[in-house]
């Protein structure tokens, strides 16, 4: 690898983390004192989303899961289960990326919401089993469609932003590996 490509990987690892406390640190920003009747996106997971599927070799998966462990922390989930759901949902989007590499946008985009959708089952689910307290259905439903509709402007913003894009076909060699 070059000293170029290792330097760009090492800036998107940086940026990464810095957009994701980012996103965490603003989620927890106190905005109104009444509780709201529909729930916000959750962009952490629509910002892994994104890089998984746009530069998957930028963003090690012990990165994920230290983002994901932090959030459920600091979000009083259960410590791990949503970062647990999220590094699943990343190894999933890379094992896809080449694939889809290729593919229109609102294929990707379905892919996405696939996932997210099982993951947010598979989520309310252990919860059930293990009776834990749920959210109410409702805010379920409306955080998955937030969620799903924030990703095609994120895609956007991170492509102009950061320059964050699919691979081009120049950039992998004959095994789909990054250069």
């Amino acid at each position: 690898m070059s000293d170029g490509a290792a330097h760009r990987r090492w800036m998107l690892q940086i940026a990464y983390l810095t957009l994701g406390l980012l996103v965490i640190f603003v989620q927890l920003l106190p905005l109104t004192s009444m509780p709201s009747r529909w729930a916000g996106p959750d962009m952490f997971t629509v910002l892994t989303m994104v890089w998984m599927l746009r530069r998957p070799d930028a963003v090690p998966l012990v990165l994920v899961a230290m983002l994901g462990l932090i959030a459920d922390l600091l979000f009083q989930r259960p410590p791990g289960l949503w970062a647990a759901i999220l590094v699943g949902l990343s190894d999933f989007l890379r094992r896809r990326e080449e694939g889809l590499r290729d593919a229109p946008f609102p294929v990707e985009w379905g892919v996405v919401a696939l996932a997210y959708v099982a993951g947010s089952i598979l989520y309310r689910l252990i919860q059930t089993l293990f009776l834990l307290p749920n959210a109410p259905l409702g805010l379920t439903v409306t955080q998955m469609i937030m969620t799903i509709a924030a990703y095609p402007p994120s895609v956007l913003a991170l492509n102009y932003l950061l320059g964050l894009r699919r691979a081009a076909p120049g950039e992998v060699d004959a095994l789909g590996h990054k250069r």
